[in-house]
């Protein structure tokens, strides 16, 4: 596996995001789609959560407490009351960024052959490209989201 590979990955999903996000204001990514969805702050927050712990893997401590985030583990956001500033999720995406990044750069080929956690079999190496992916899936909702608050695609 090439660090650098999903070093670049983790670069171009913070620069679409990014991008998907710019202009959008806290009342607007509190919007749902019609029909059903998540809101663009429950996808930012659930991928500030997920990078979050993420950190654990890499063997580094997470950034943000894991109860402070836990709005955004799994179930979509109903109570938007609840929700965490868009701006400040934003802010948190981007403060993960670097500790992430040095997190991959200190791993070694040994650490990628080596199951992940003591709970189970799947391997470093095998786990880290499915986490990226997870990203990737999310960053191109923002995407969708985008539109359905009425504005242009932000990557053409």
């Amino acid at each position: 596996m090439h660090i650098e590979f999903l070093i670049s990955q983790i670069e171009l999903i913070h620069q679409v995001v990014k991008r998907n996000t710019e202009h959008i204001d806290h009342a607007e990514s509190l919007l749902s789609p019609v029909g059903g969805g998540n809101s663009f702050n429950w996808v930012l927050g659930h991928m500030v959560f997920s990078r979050n712990e993420a950190m654990l893997v890499l063997k580094r401590p997470p950034l943000f407490p894991k109860e402070a985030l836990s709005l955004y583990e799994d179930s979509p956001l109903t109570e938007t009351r609840r929700a965490i500033e868009f701006e400040a999720l934003l802010s948190q995406f981007e403060q993960l960024k670097n500790p992430f990044i040095e997190g991959l750069n200190k791993l070694t080929e040994a650490d990628l052959k080596k199951p992940y956690s003591t709970d189970s079999k799947e391997l470093l190496g095998s786990l880290l490209p499915r986490m990226i992916f997870h990203e990737a899936y999310h960053a191109g909702q923002l995407g969708l989201l985008r539109r359905i608050t009425g504005r242009a695609g932000a990557i053409r």
